[in-house]
């Protein structure tokens, strides 16, 4: 959404995962690499969630970085339940 934009992003991610997750970021940012990793987020419905994010860099015109394209994977939930489990 576009209120996550930037790096408000990390406002959703669990306190407990945010260094591993900026450190991830900022690696894949200085090598304009892929980027992938594990964490909790919080839902909209407020419940944290296991995702996977994946991402990889995008270039524009004459190879200039111009960010990361890339999914978030719902995994499995706080309980322990996979989306098709609930």
């Amino acid at each position: 959404a576009a209120d996550l934009l930037g790096e408000r992003w990390m406002e959703v991610v669990h306190p407990d995962d945010q260094p591993a997750m900026l450190e991830a970021w900022q690696d894949a940012l200085a090598r304009r690499g892929r980027f992938e990793a594990s964490m909790r987020i919080r839902g909209a419905d407020n419940n944290w969630r296991w995702i996977v994010s994946i991402g990889v860099a995008r270039s524009g015109a004459q190879d200039a970085f111009e960010g990361f394209v890339g999914a978030n994977v719902d995994v499995l939930s706080e309980d322990g339940l996979s989306p098709r489990q609930q």
